[in-house]
């Protein structure tokens, strides 16, 4: 199932259930207050879920309704760093942000299938606490913040968190996520890069007001049997960069989950991002976002989170 957060004009935000050709969707709203509720719910949610949408009672058109973030505010947001080959298609670009910045030329060129990534992303996974509150979904605009020139896009895969747990072995990691959705963890990186040197990790280079874009609903977990093996492509202004999958990552989402319910509990409703695919920024191309772009995300089997960038109001 595709389960989303919609409002309808002149009603509060609840939670619903897509219709099978995508056109309308089902009310979930007088069973769930959102969607936190529902997945709280656990198999009896989703069931509820199945037989609404089988009786397809009060099924409304999309075109009647906005889509909001499937979880607008997620119990928790992490997002990690984990594409190796991300990684090494963005380290010249990485090292001519640095350079333009000091008023300098950009360094010569390195091969990127010559680069060792930091043995770190080998040994664990890596991750930051992203801002929850500047969570936004499809359609919404991103406003590109006024202390950065080099304005980027991510296009990332993320986990939505079913059921409670600590210490949770890698072999039963899957049985812990509810379903997968489409993350754009936008990002200022020459503001990333100065902060990067500080050796604390992203903060205002990720942090801003609708930030990190997610949608455009949740699929559940039991309709992707490999999720690392959808196909994505990220598109700006109608463009599209080559088509990618998670075949580079590092670290699959049982190891991530493994890894930070160790001493910790996780909780339903939190968003676990993989970090940027391979081909998925503009960072790699040293290519940026600009007021009036329009940034679109596609993974197979889930559906497309189309963003637009507008100015700062600041």
């Amino acid at each position: 199932m595709k389960l989303a957060t919609f409002v309808i004009p002149g009603k509060d935000a609840q939670p619903g259930v897509l219709t099978a050709d995508l056109k309308s969707v089902v009310p979930l709203g007088d069973v769930y207050s959102d969607m936190l509720a529902l997945i709280d719910a656990g198999e009896d949610g989703l069931a509820t879920a199945r037989a609404r949408l089988a009786a397809a009672v009060g099924a409304v058109s999309l075109e009647q309704v906005r889509l909001l973030a499937p979880i607008p505010v997620p119990q928790n947001l992490r997002d990690f760093h984990s594409d190796e080959n991300h990684m090494k298609l963005a380290f010249n670009q990485r090292r001519n942000i640095i350079a333009r910045m000091a008023g300098e030329s950009d360094p010569a060129p390195v091969d990127p299938s010559t680069i060792e990534i930091p043995a770190i992303y080998r040994r664990q996974p890596v991750f930051y606490m992203a801002n929850r509150f500047s969570v936004c979904g499809p359609e919404a605009e991103i406003p590109r913040p006024a202390y950065t020139k080099f304005f980027d896009y991510e296009l990332e895969l993320a986990a939505v968190i079913g059921k409670k747990g600590k210490n949770i072995s890698e072999a039963q990691a899957r049985t812990y996520i509810f379903g997968f959705t489409i993350l754009n963890d936008f990002s200022a990186r020459d503001r990333l890069f100065e902060e990067l040197q500080n050796e604390f990790g992203p903060s205002k280079s990720k942090s801003f007001d609708n930030g990190t874009a997610i949608g455009p609903w949740i699929v559940t977990a039991d309709e992707i049997a490999n999720p690392y093996e959808l196909r994505a492509v990220a598109r700006v202004n109608g463009v599209a960069r080559p088509e990618t999958n998670g075949r580079y990552l590092l670290n699959s989402f049982e190891k991530m989950i493994a890894y930070v319910s160790e001493s910790e509990t996780l909780y339903p409703g939190e968003v676990i991002g993989t970090g940027t695919f391979s081909n998925g920024s503009g960072l790699e191309i040293d290519s940026y976002l600009n007021v009036g772009d329009m940034v679109e995300l596609e993974f197979e089997g889930i559906g497309v989170l189309r963003n637009h960038i507008v100015a700062s109001s600041i």
